[in-house]
């Protein structure tokens, strides 16, 4: 019984957590001239990268898998696409 009563008790608050979580997030869209919201990755060197790096510069982001055909068939678009405007002050 008392085993039931812990699981519940964790089932609760991380229910709790889950919805406190999502609903404090600010998930609006970025509108046309705004700011878009900050974030960091990992590039494919494993360095960290921070969007504010590139304030004032065009960015493209494309996530995406190595199992998910169309993203692999989208990536020479990408690649021929950088190439054609790399000398624009585009980042790879």
């Amino acid at each position: 019984m008392a085993i039931r009563i812990i699981l519940i008790g964790l089932l609760i608050l991380a229910l709790a957590f889950a919805l406190f979580t999502t609903l404090s997030g600010d998930d609006s869209p970025v509108q046309i001239g705004q700011l878009a919201h900050p974030f960091e990755l990992q590039d494919e060197k494993g360095n960290r990268v921070e969007l504010a790096q590139f304030r004032g510069k065009g960015v493209v982001l494309n996530f995406w898998a190595a199992w998910c055909l169309p993203c692999r068939n989208e990536m020479p678009l990408l690649e021929e696409e950088y190439q054609k405007r790399k000398d624009q002050d585009l980042r790879s």
